[in-house]
């Protein structure tokens, strides 16, 4: 009799080795996505400082002054005034510990972050070279 088939041990070999395969792909996979995660925060930092400036030009252009020096500042706790902090959107929800804000430019920002990103996720802003991880 002619039987068709695999055998125990040839099936337990493509077991195996598709083991050691995930064994090998799963750290890849989970720092790629792990710097994707990263990159998309530093992003939203970037998006946070330009609602800030956002928003100082919108106060400016409503109170008729067009002054952006009004809001320079560089204080811990960013020291921004509550007229800004109600322009910004709601669902806005990144902080930062401190601005320095020149003419109506946020040119830092420093330990920002957000619920929700866990630890090690905190970021400094610069002008010109964007946010970075602290």
């Amino acid at each position: 009799m002619n039987k068709k088939g695999f055998t125990l041990i040839e099936l337990l070999a493509v077991i195996v080795i598709l083991a050691i395969i995930a064994l090998i792909v799963t750290p890849v996979v989970s720092n790629i996505i792990s710097s994707a995660k990263k990159a998309a925060n530093a992003r939203s930092v970037e998006g946070h400082v330009k609602n800030i400036e956002y928003a100082i030009i919108q106060k400016a252009f409503e109170e008729g002054t067009g002054d952006l020096g009004i809001y320079n500042v560089a204080a811990p706790g960013g020291a921004l005034s509550a007229s800004v902090d109600a322009l910004l959107p709601d669902g806005d929800k990144i902080t930062c510990e401190k601005y320095t804000i020149v003419n109506g430019t946020v040119t830092k920002a420093e330990t920002c972050t957000a619920e929700g990103w866990g630890t090690g996720n905190t970021f400094n802003y610069a002008e010109g070279s964007g946010a970075t991880a602290q």
